[in-house]
């Protein structure tokens, strides 16, 4: 019940209350912790996803570079495959309450930040990326149409996608007539955490996946990507978990049998 008002949540909705939204309340009004985790948990945790999907020719972390005199960063996470390229940014970003209810104050501010980023995005793969710093160990001229961006959301608003896009479009002052803006929606993404997740730790080629619907308007909003194969390899990570999760059950199965509260071969 909420100002006289009754919702009904969805089931999934209360895991990721318990997991991810639990992160938004307990720092509610600490920028300083959400900062602190967004830079020293999440860019890492993102870092680690792509190196050990097996699936790119390099993986590099940010770092800081000096241009023009000025110290900047570059993206949080920049991979690359062959001569296509993708640049990450990790927002640890999670919808309040008070979205969920409506509340257009706060969907306006978190449509705001969520532009914000694909703003920063866009001008990181236009105007900083071989212009000012160049990350990768292979020397490589990427053509502008092999460059994506990636804006990664802890956890995803749902809010309109072409919406947020037109609002980057404007802050960029470009025309939605025009060839960037087709570029801007065509090359940018705006992805849950979980949706990456689903692509590195299955091994799937996202830069492949983001390539797939370049000349496809219909797909450039779309909250996942495409993803039609069926694909048989998972990454080491999968394995890794299923290996210490199999050896703490035939650990406990043991210490069962040695308690003889199991029998052995039962």
């Amino acid at each position: 019940m909420y100002d006289d008002s009754i919702y009904l949540p969805l089931p999934h909705t209360i895991i990721q209350a318990a997991t991810s939204s639990l992160l938004y309340r307990i720092t509610e009004g600490n920028n300083s912790v959400r900062e602190r985790f967004g830079k020293h948990t999440l860019e890492d945790y993102n870092y680690m996803l792509f190196q050990k999907s097996g699936v790119y020719d390099e993986v590099k972390s940010e770092y800081r570079y000096v241009h023009s005199g000025q110290e900047k960063r570059t993206m949080d996470v920049m991979v690359r495959r062959g001569e296509y390229c993708l640049l990450i940014e990790s927002k640890s970003m999670v919808p309040s309450t008070r979205v969920r209810v409506y509340d257009e104050t706060a969907i306006e501010d978190f449509c705001s930040k969520t532009v914000a980023a694909i703003v920063q995005v866009y001008r990181h793969i236009t105007c900083q990326f071989m212009i000012e710093y160049f990350p990768f160990d292979e020397a490589i001229q990427f053509a502008q149409d092999s460059i994506f961006g990636i804006v990664v959301l802890l956890e995803d608003h749902y809010i309109r996608r072409d919406i947020l896009f037109r609002q980057a479009a404007q802050k960029l002052a470009i025309d939605y007539e025009s060839d960037e803006y087709k570029y801007l929606c065509s090359h940018v993404k705006v992805l849950s955490l979980f949706e990456v997740e689903r692509m590195t730790l299955r091994s799937v080629d996202i830069i492949e996946a983001c390539s797939s619907v370049i000349d496809d308007p219909i797909h450039w909003f779309d909250y996942t990507l495409p993803n039609d194969e069926e694909y048989s390899s998972r990454s080491t990570i999968i394995d890794c978990f299923v290996e210490n999760e199999t050896n703490e059950l035939l650990s406990l199965a043991e210490e069962l049998v040695s308690m003889g509260l199991l029998q052995e071969g039962g």
